[in-house]
């Protein structure tokens, strides 16, 4: 005679056993997908500004966009300066610079605006200061090495100007390697270790952990890729993981554990949207939302502030856009509160829900368990 009960504890085993295997396969495969998922955030669309290759920066809750090429100068390189307030998404102009000229480079340091290098009708070693309390400019001690296409990043009271080109054309001339440090306290230039890699149309340069990075660029043959990284303590560099997308003009800010790099241009000039996440702790790339409307040679440096990076004018030979368009960066979640998180903190929106399916998944496993004990408690006693 057939033995039920033990026919019936064979099959509970093995729907058990297929119950666990699926899940099992659920859960690695979520947790695969939280370890590539990609890097969330948002566009929106702000107060636009026309032009390109300008030089900005954020001082407070105010974007200083200086110079650039401008439309409304019939086209050329200009004196002027607009102020965007943050908050109230609104343009105002400021008194305006000196000398005209574009494809410079901004940066803030002691509360200050500055304006350097860049193209007038050659590679200039200018810089100008504008002081927002007075609302004046002055003018501040020339670059030792003339040249355009050039990026800058702000650590403490140093501003840290690297490559360029000598030519006035975006991908025109020789690539630089020049790297030389603007003291702003001393008022007064040093030159530092060259960059291994010449390069021009580095405005994607920003500081991140005491370092200045470097993405991409124009060696005088191609777009790269090359992630250049210097490191002031020691005055040397060394090399991240290349960007998936090579380019160069285009735009980088810092947000939570990731530096965003935006946009650019390839070797036929056409308008990059790509957006892509680089983060310095693991050195790894990720992809991240692209712009609406793609875009190179925004106002640089220093234009990511409060979890936003702005993207502010574009084009290249001329080719204005009026336009100003805002990524926000993915929130982290600190003790309990939703904020977004500076420096090399942070985890992404996708990261987290990755992590909570995962979770979601080992419940599930747990559940199983107790489920199979208590149908198996069940058959003993039938």
């Amino acid at each position: 005679m057939m033995d039920l009960t033990a026919t019936n504890k064979g099959r509970l085993h093995r729907k058990r056993l297929a119950f666990l295997v699926s899940l099992t396969a659920v859960f690695l495969a979520l947790g695969i997908g939280a370890a590539v998922a990609a890097v969330g955030g948002v566009w929106n669309s702000k107060a636009p500004l026309g032009g390109e290759g300008f030089a900005a920066s954020i001082i407070g809750s105010n974007i200083y966009v200086s110079h650039g090429f401008r439309p409304e100068f019939g086209g050329a390189d200009s004196t002027r300066l607009d102020i965007y307030d943050i908050a109230t998404d609104l343009w105002s102009p400021g008194a305006p610079a000196t000398m005209p000229r574009s494809e410079l480079v901004g940066a803030a340091a002691g509360g200050r605006h500055y304006a350097i290098g860049g193209r007038f009708t050659t590679a200039v070693t200018a810089v100008e200061v504008y002081d927002p309390g007075p609302g004046t400019w002055s003018t501040g001690t020339s670059m030792p090495t003339a040249r355009r296409g050039l990026g800058a990043a702000t650590i403490g009271d140093k501003i840290y100007v690297v490559g360029g080109s000598t030519g006035t054309a975006p991908h025109g001339g020789t690539p630089l390697a020049a790297n030389e440090v603007l003291d702003t306290g001393l008022n007064t230039w040093s030159a530092l270790a060259p960059m291994p890699i010449p390069m021009m149309g580095v405005y994607a340069t920003v500081p991140w952990g005491g370092k200045v990075y470097v993405f991409g660029g124009y060696d005088g043959a191609a777009v790269s890729g090359a992630v250049q990284i210097y490191d002031p303590a020691s005055d040397t560099w060394s090399a991240g993981a290349p960007m998936p997308t090579p380019r160069s003009n285009g735009l980088a800010g810092v947000c939570g554990r990731n530096i965003f790099v935006i946009g650019g241009i390839p070797n036929n000039f056409s308008n990059l949207a790509v957006n892509e996440a680089y983060n310095p702790s693991t050195d790894t790339w990720d992809t991240a939302p692209p712009m609406p409307v793609p875009g190179s040679e925004f106002a640089v440096s220093g234009v990511a502030a409060f979890g936003d990076i702005h993207a502010i004018g574009s084009g290249t030979f001329g080719a204005a856009q009026d336009i100003h368009e805002v990524f926000t960066c993915p929130p982290s979640t600190v003790g309990g509160a939703t904020t977004f998180s500076t420096g090399d903190s942070g985890t992404s929106a996708g990261t987290i829900i990755g992590f909570a399916a995962v979770a979601a998944a080992v419940v599930a496993l747990v559940a199983s368990g107790a489920w199979y004990t208590r149908k198996r408690r069940q058959g003993e006693k039938a």
